[in-house]
């Protein structure tokens, strides 16, 4: 319909009685699927209107593209869509893209990438709970048990720690004891040598005073005979 109706333009029609149509009025006809498969035509082809013919069921009309040649067929009344009343242009791109199949591979394609996107999705939740359920805890169940492991080791240290500060002065108490109960050992020992030394003194000075026993039978002898002597006398 070039140069009036351009590509990509959006017709508006109005529905309107067949009887009512008039040569150059521009239509907006239905193709019957018969000549869409035979003439390669789209469902629909809005051309004018170029004769009207009486036929027995009602008024036929030939119609052809202002640019193009006459259509090989007739159109019958039931084939009316309605006349066209106006046209935007290049608002019909759209709608056409909604009606081509390249919309119908895209519109496949998006709902194939948000199934798998969905599918992704539960994936990686399934995937989070098979970690949580092989660990036995989530991300922040871990972290949570890290910090108590963490805060008890801690806690641990510091016992240890209390304890041996515990250890080290009930050692230097027991050393402090130790070395005063050792001076007192000392002391005793010390008495006991100097006890042992008194004992073997006085054990030798008894010795050197008692008599032996040849002389003091001597000696008895020699004062016998001066008692002898003197009563001689």
């Amino acid at each position: 319909m070039l140069p009036t109706l351009q590509v990509g333009d959006l017709i508006f029609t109005h529905v309107i009685s067949p009887d009512k149509l008039q040569v150059g009025d521009i239509v907006d006809f239905k193709v019957p699927y018969v000549f869409q498969k035979l003439y390669n035509y789209p469902p629909t082809i809005c051309h004018r209107i170029i004769s009207i013919e009486q036929t027995s069921k009602g008024p036929a009309f030939r119609t052809k593209g202002d640019n193009t040649s006459e259509d090989p067929f007739l159109h019958m009344p039931q084939d009316v869509v309605g006349i066209e009343t106006r046209a935007i242009r290049y608002l019909g791109y759209p709608v056409m893209f909604v009606q081509s199949r390249q919309c119908l591979y895209l519109m496949t394609g998006l709902l194939i990438l948000f199934f798998l996107y969905k599918k992704g999705e539960n994936f990686t939740k399934g995937a989070q709970k098979l970690r949580g359920s092989v660990f036995g805890a989530s991300t922040v169940d871990l972290n949570n048990f890290q910090k108590e492991q963490q805060q008890q080791m801690q806690n641990m240290t510091d016992h240890v720690t209390q304890s041996m500060d515990m250890f080290s002065a009930a050692m230097t108490e027991y050393a402090k004891h130790l070395e005063s109960h050792t001076a007192a050992v000392q002391s005793l020992a010390q008495a006991a040598r100097h006890l042992e030394m008194n004992i073997s003194e006085i054990e030798a000075n008894s010795q050197r005073k008692r008599p032996v026993p040849g002389q003091e039978s001597d000696k008895m002898d020699s004062e016998s005979k001066s008692r002898a002597l003197v009563l001689s006398k």
